[in-house]
């Protein structure tokens, strides 16, 4: 079943998409070959910190709407051999809102090829496009609802060439879609997304299913997140090469928990040393040289260091510690201290 799988999900095209403005397009010659695009928004954090200009916001890189806490929903000009975001200079140029250019572009896509998805033995249905837009037909809900879904429609959107779809109560197809999803995320070019949505009504929500899939989707979920944290983390400590800025970039980590085999996520932070700290499940006070770190989960964390904490502006949260915490806010962390077993995930 497994290889498969493989050969239905492997060997998707690949091709570039370049920042706006590639041509100055007017909005006739433009609006048969705008298209929808889905955009990893971490990723598009890390041209923020490459470029050396944090005060760079993301409308500044791209015109875009959420879509989920991952993803961002752009419009784009279709070419041969590459896709243009528009920006919003484009659209000022145009005079029309995003809103509107994106159900142009949504109303392009229907129109641009009839429905095409396999089915595998499990019930999974695994998009066939091959057009480099799979991954935005997840706006256009229809599809999902006229396959023969087990349940209410679920989908996975791994990358730009790959739409997965299921049905909520096909525990078979759930996870075969989790293990395509990874095979995807894991060894394809340009990954989106391991978040896993639920159709309810007219809106797709993120969404965790019970048993088995459940923990292999938040197995895939966390080891996309320590990725996703490890190139923030390698960006910015380049940024700080370059700038002369002293100060640690705590690195994400994962540790797995002894009952049940469930991956939790832990950050160090260090007495005396300036720290940028990714926001994970546990927080490992290392206070004492000689001493076992204090294990601190995250809530209580935030709860009780929340004066000491600098939230900085990029996607996936990070902060400033503006100092180590001491006096009562240390014996209240010290009260609240947890063990990696007994931490929730």
């Amino acid at each position: 079943m497994f290889g498969k799988l493989r050969r239905l999900v492997s060997k998707q095209p690949t091709r570039s998409e370049l920042l706006s403005p590639v041509v100055q397009l007017d909005f006739a010659s433009a609006r048969p070959r705008l298209l929808p695009v889905l955009r990893h928004l971490a990723r598009i954090d890390l041209a923020r910190i490459e470029s050396g200009d944090p005060s760079r916001r993301m409308q500044d890189l791209m015109a875009w709407r959420p879509f989920s806490e991952a993803l961002g929903v752009a419009v784009a000009i279709d070419g041969e051999a590459a896709s243009a975001r528009i920006g919003q200079a484009d659209l000022d140029r145009w005079r029309i809102s995003f809103d509107a250019a994106l159900e142009i572009a949504a109303g392009n896509l229907r129109e641009k090829a009839a429905p095409s998805f396999m089915r595998t033995g499990s019930g999974l249905f695994i998009s066939q496009y091959r057009d480099y837009y799979d991954a935005p037909r997840i706006l256009l809900k229809e599809l999902a609802r006229q396959l023969p879904l087990v349940g209410a429609p679920v989908a996975m959107v791994p990358n730009k060439a790959c739409l997965l779809l299921c049905g909520a109560d096909d525990e078979r197809a759930l996870a075969e879609m989790v293990s395509a999803a990874g095979q995807v995320l894991t060894e394809q070019s340009r990954p989106l997304s391991s978040e896993m949505f639920r159709l309810e009504g007219d809106a797709w929500s993120a969404w965790r299913p019970p048993a088995a899939a459940g923990q292999e989707l938040a197995w895939l979920q966390r080891a996309i997140r320590n990725r996703d944290y490890h190139d923030q983390q390698k960006a910015l400590e380049a940024a700080h090469a370059k700038t002369g800025e002293d100060v640690f970039v705590a690195p994400y980590k994962l540790v797995k928990r002894n009952r049940d085999g469930a991956l939790l996520s832990f950050s160090v932070l260090a007495d005396g040393e300036p720290t940028w700290l990714p926001e994970t499940d546990l927080v490992a006070l290392d206070w004492n040289p000689r001493g076992i770190p204090l294990m601190v989960g995250w809530a209580d964390f935030s709860k009780h260091a929340a004066h000491l904490l600098e939230k900085l502006s990029y996607v996936l949260p990070r902060y400033r510690v503006l100092a180590f915490p001491g006096g009562d806010c240390f014996e209240a962390l010290r009260n609240a201290a947890t063990t990696i077993d007994a931490a929730e995930a």
